[in-house]
C-alpha cells in the first residue's frame, strides 16, 4: 500500500475514534445524577410477587412511592452490603414476594436523561422481617 492509502486508513480511524469518544461523553452527560442519595427509612407497604418493586410509606409522612428495587445492594440489619439476591429466595432476605410491614432503610438517588427523572434504589437495608403475608393471585 502506498503511503497516501496509509495516512487516509489512519484518518478514518482517528474519526472514527474521535466520534465514539464523544458519543461516550455525550451519552455520560445525558444521564447523570445530582450525586445526592436521599437516605428514607420507613415501612414497606407491599412487595410485589417477584420480589423486585416495593410499595413504600416514609416515616416523614410523605405519601407511598413506589420503588423498584431489583439490582440495589443490599444488608440485613447490623450485616456488610452483599451484591445480588439471597442465594435461597432470589430476593433481598426481608423482601420476600407477597408481603408487607417490613421496616427498611433506602438510599435513592435521581437519575436524569432529557427532562425525565425517575428515583433509582442503589441500597437496601433490611431493619425488620415481614409482618404480612398475602395469598397469590387465584390461590
Amino acid at each position: 500500500m502506498n503511503p497516501y492509502g496509509k495516512r487516509i486508513i489512519t484518518a478514518v480511524f482517528g474519526v472514527g475514534a474521535l466520534f465514539g469518544v464523544l458519543l461516550g461523553v455525550g451519552v455520560v452527560l445525558s444521564t447523570r445524577t445530582d450525586g445526592n442519595i436521599r437516605v428514607l427509612t420507613g415501612e414497606v407497604n407491599s412487595v410485589n410477587q417477584d420480589g423486585w418493586a416495593i410499595g413504600f410509606d416514609e416515616d416523614d409522612g410523605d405519601p407511598a412511592e413506589g420503588y423498584i428495587v431489583a439490582g440495589a445492594r443490599w444488608q440485613r440489619a447490623g450485616a456488610g452490603f452483599r451484591s445480588g439476591p439471597d442465594p435461597d429466595t432470589g430476593a433481598p432476605t426481608c423482601l420476600e414476594p407477597l408481603t408487607a410491614g417490613q421496616r427498611v432503610r433506602l438510599g435513592v438517588i435521581e437519575a436524569k436523561s432529557d427532562g425525565f427523572s425517575a428515583p433509582v434504589v442503589a441500597w437496601l437495608e433490611c431493619l425488620t422481617p415481614p409482618t404480612q403475608r398475602f395469598a397469590a393471585a387465584g390461590q
